[in-house]
């Protein structure tokens, strides 16, 4: 038995799908749907546009989604540094100075950062921080002294807190009411050990 090799092809009057042998390719024939003549050829193949819609679109999407997450990164990014602002301006801390700090470390004493804290009352403020023996002797006496500063830098007070003595390595966390004054800020001044 001969088989035909069978093509695909459409009706150039109706569109509709014709099969037929192969040999018979460029002939005229009747249509089955349409009963019109029709030259019998293969159909070309759907036209594929050169970059697709879908494509474009997901690419469009991803972008946007891409820019809104890069927006969304430094309005939170402000928003932090914002905040951050706000809490060191509500607890400022001041290193001490270099030479009390320097003459501490001599007397054998570690001195922490200073900061201030607000109390229960809205008016009560207190400077916070520790102090450390390194030495390997009792201190007595401990007489800690701190200069209080303005937002501008500028002295307006003094404080001091004591203690009665002070074991080798031990740490003391003080914890020092200011009064009304209207410190924004406090530095180390002197430690002094009594006689």
């Amino acid at each position: 038995m001969n088989q035909t090799k069978r093509l695909n092809g459409v009706c150039s009057q109706c569109g509709g799908p014709i099969e037929f042998p192969a040999e018979l390719v460029g002939t005229l024939t009747q249509c089955p749907r349409c009963r019109k003549q029709t030259e019998l050829r293969l159909s070309s193949p759907p036209e594929e546009p050169p970059v697709l819609r879908r494509a474009i679109l997901w690419t469009v999407v991803a972008v946007a989604i891409l820019a809104l997450g890069v927006i969304a990164l430094l309005v939170g990014l402000r928003h932090f540094e914002k905040k951050l602002a706000a809490l060191q301006k509500g607890q400022p801390t001041v290193a001490a100075s270099a030479s009390a700090t320097a003459a501490a470390a001599a007397a054998g004493f570690e001195v922490s950062a200073i900061s201030l804290e607000k109390g229960q009352v809205a008016a009560e403020t207190y400077a916070v921080g520790t102090v450390v023996n390194k030495s390997n002797r009792q201190r007595p006496g401990v007489t800690l002294e701190l200069d209080l500063l303005d937002a501008g830098g500028q002295q307006v007070g003094i404080a001091r807190s004591y203690r009665p003595a002070l074991a080798p390595g031990a740490k003391w966390e003080f914890k020092m009411p200011l009064g009304d004054a209207k410190a924004a800020s406090a530095r180390l001044a002197s430690i002094k050990e009594g006689q």
